[in-house]
């Protein structure tokens, strides 16, 4: 996981002086839905202080963000650049600078950062806050330029969206190439929709294609996989190993499952939605399990909502009392962030993870001690 420090501008995305960012996270514990767009069309991840689960790396974070504000009192200016995206990386062995314009700072190296920033060659700096400016902050004109190109490309299959899951401070060459495959063979990927009728009106307002530069098995790791179906309907392809051929054949083999997923998972989250409403909770879903639960996320997402709706009532006054006589710092007042999941975990934050085969003895048990 890469946390970023990243210096950003307002999300109305005006030419203004720069503010602090916006937290994903709102007082009252609700999800900021602009905040949550910002970082999905970045590849940027909320920051999170489950660093290896331990309170050491926690402090390391803390003082690795001391560090960079003691060098920038310093040396701020020509020396060392504002305006650019830093990484900081707890897996990386060396301080590199990426291909997307990021500074990539290793934890585990630390007291080499000052000579790392100190002798980058201004050329390096200068194309670090460009590539910063272009593809992240502010109007960002080539994140934009590369978001109508995707549109284009998501029609032609006849989506809603196409994404390319890049992270921050990943290679991204891989990128243009993908894009400019498929603008070349538009006219056979629209006469193959057509052909075979690969359209749903389902998918095209709702249906999304992700394209990742790898693909890996969420079961196991060191299997690379072609494509994966998830159990919200999203489809996942492998830049590496699909052809676009393939990539169509594999939409003419899942069309029906894609929109029996979508389907199942939409009704899943719009009667979360609804609970919402009467229960002092927003409600999301752990990414990672998400991935691995596969064809079964369905199936998980209802029992989980049985089990909230059989206890309605009792959960709905027990979270009132909970919230109400809450002097934890950081835990939300009025309503509180559950992450359905495979787990019990609290953040920092106040955010929740829960299990989804969780029952309400359980629930009690685990968010007393915070009451």
């Amino acid at each position: 996981m890469h946390p970023q420090p990243q210096q950003q501008e307002p999300l109305d995305r005006s030419s203004s002086t720069y503010t602090p960012a916006k937290s994903l996270v709102g007082p009252n514990g609700e999800i900021d839905p602009d905040v949550q767009e910002y970082m999905r069309e970045r590849g940027l991840r909320a920051f999170d202080l489950r660093m290896a689960g331990s309170h050491s790396s926690v402090e390391r974070f803390v003082s690795a963000f001391e560090r960079l504000e003691r060098m920038y009192d310093v040396h701020r200016g020509r020396s060392m650049r504002p305006c650019v995206c830093i990484v900081f990386s707890l897996k990386s062995p060396d301080n590199y600078v990426a291909e997307d314009g990021c500074i990539v700072l290793s934890v585990q190296r630390m007291p080499a950062w000052e000579e790392f920033l100190l002798t980058l060659p201004q050329e390096v700096w200068q194309n670090c806050v460009q590539m910063h400016r272009d593809w992240r902050i502010g109007n960002a004109p080539k994140l934009r330029a590369r978001q109508r190109q995707l549109m284009k490309v998501a029609d032609m299959f006849h989506f809603f969206r196409l994404q390319l899951d890049s992270g921050i401070g990943s290679r991204v060459d891989w990128q243009e190439a993908f894009i400019l495959r498929l603008m070349k063979e538009e006219m056979m990927i629209r006469n193959t929709v057509r052909k075979y009728n690969l359209k749903s009106e389902l998918l095209k307002k709702r249906g999304e294609i992700h394209v990742a530069f790898t693909l890996r098995s969420a079961v196991d790791p060191t299997k690379e996989i072609g494509y994966r179906i998830g159990g919200d309907g999203r489809l996942f392809f492998n830049f590496s190993t699909m052809t676009t051929g393939q990539m169509l054949r594999v939409l003419k083999d899942n069309l029906h499952r894609l929109e029996t997923f979508q389907k199942q998972h939409d009704n899943a989250v719009a009667t979360l939605e609804h609970l919402s409403r009467s229960i002092p909770v927003d409600f999301s879903v752990d990414t990672e399990w998400k991935l691995r639960e596969e064809g079964n996320l369905v199936n998980c997402l209802q029992r989980f909502v049985h089990t909230i709706k059989a206890n309605q009532a009792q959960l709905t006054a027990f979270l009132t009392m909970l919230l109400k006589n809450s002097t934890m710092v950081g835990v939300p007042k009025k309503r509180m962030v559950w992450i359905i999941s495979a787990r019990f975990d609290t953040m920092p934050s106040g955010v929740v993870f829960v299990p989804w085969d969780v029952d309400f003895e359980s629930i009690k048990k685990n968010l007393l001690p915070r009451g």
